[in-house]
């Protein structure tokens, strides 16, 4: 995704040390948190995620560009901990979660009325503004969302995003599918852009219509443009050519799994801890 919008990708692993983990991110220009199905409490993904977080929030703070990512599992996290509700039973036992019917689904995105206002849809055509608005092409694959009531209880969380897009789930339950942050291009999603670019599995209901990849590559566009204007940089060319995705195989697995191709890594410290 971030290749299509001009940008290279460097994985962080989430097995390495806190100073590993810091020097990493004073490196790459922008970080991109993945979706999945893990839980929050019993993956490094939290306790990594929230380092990153926390210092690209400090990073903005001081007048630095730094964007981030989320889509789907990552605004979860994200959202958990702005608003400061516990990660020590994941996302599956918490206040500001609800249960969401909304699994292998394709939604139209009803924007709120000062979208314009929004980094990720203020410069988009109308063209493109109308589609997504009246159809179903921003696929959606959670059981989890948060209810825009929920989110105005939960000031830290309001304070610092505005909320840009939301929907309806099967049993007519709102949820919000997109977030912005409001001084800082922190952006979250509750659906996946980047589903109808990439993915193919039949088992899947995305949609590949012309509209659907527009708005994947706008967005994706959007965020690298922040990254562009970040000020980080490897320390050298040889540290920035080794931490490249290129230095990986990538695995074609569309026959045995519903992804298409997969990036498969070998953990170096088993023991670090999960929970932040």
């Amino acid at each position: 995704m971030v290749e299509s919008a001009g940008a290279r990708a460097a994985p962080i692993f989430v097995d390495r040390t806190p100073e590993e983990i810091e020097k990493m991110f004073h490196s790459v220009s922008g970080v991109v948190f993945p979706g999945g199905h893990i839980k929050l409490n019993a993956s490094r993904y939290a306790a990594v995620g929230k380092q990153i977080l926390e210092l690209a929030i400090k990073e903005n703070l001081k007048g630095e560009v730094f964007p981030v990512w989320a889509e789907c599992l990552g605004l979860e996290l994200i959202s958990m901990i702005i608003s400061g509700v516990s990660l020590n039973h994941g996302q599956y036992k918490n206040n500001l979660l609800h249960y969401t019917d909304a699994r292998n689904l394709l939604l139209p995105l009803k924007l709120t009325p000062d979208f314009r206002q929004s980094k990720l849809f203020g410069t988009a055509s109308q063209q493109l503004i109308d589609h997504i608005q009246s159809h179903p092409i921003a696929y959606n694959n959670h059981i989890k969302g948060i209810s825009p009531k929920k989110f105005h209880r939960y000031k830290r969380l309001s304070n610092m995003f505005r909320i840009v897009s939301t929907n309806v789930d099967r049993q007519g339950s709102e949820f919000i599918a997109t977030l912005e942050g409001r001084e800082m291009p922190l952006f979250l999603f509750h659906w996946h852009p980047s589903k109808p670019m990439f993915e193919w599995s039949t088992e899947k209901v995305f949609s590949h219509s012309q509209e659907a990849i527009w708005l994947g590559q706008h967005v994706a566009d959007v965020f690298i443009n922040q990254a562009r204007q970040s000020g980080h940089r490897f320390p050298t060319r040889r540290e920035e050519a080794r931490a490249l995705i290129y230095n990986y195989p990538v695995t074609y697995t569309g026959v045995e799994t519903t992804f298409m191709q997969a990036y498969f890594f070998q953990m170096t410290n088993r023991n670090a801890s999960a929970l932040p």
